[in-house]
């Protein structure tokens, strides 16, 4: 498993290169395979679903999807129900 440290000033760190990465290069490791779980460094919260919400929220807003037009506004609206627990999902 990957573990990855957010830290106060929005940086993360991936322990197993010893670098400094962007929340888009996280989201490239879990496209690769990976198994990533993000961490806040001063509370030891798993923050996972946050940054991995982020990572794809700067994907769209760069239309940085890689040609991908599989991700349909249906797809986001049942992600979107299941997150809030609704029936739908």
């Amino acid at each position: 498993m990957r573990q990855i440290r957010k830290y106060a000033n929005h940086k993360h760190y991936d322990e197993a290169t010893h670098a400094y990465v962007q929340v888009v290069d996280i989201s490239d490791l879990v496209a690769d395979g990976e198994q990533v779980t993000v961490v806040d460094d001063v509370t030891g919260r798993d923050v996972t679903l946050e940054t991995m919400s982020r990572a794809l929220y700067e994907r769209v807003k760069s239309r940085d999807l890689d040609g991908d037009t599989t991700l349909a506004p249906a797809d986001l609206a049942r992600l979107c129900r299941k997150v809030a627990g609704r029936k739908g999902a």
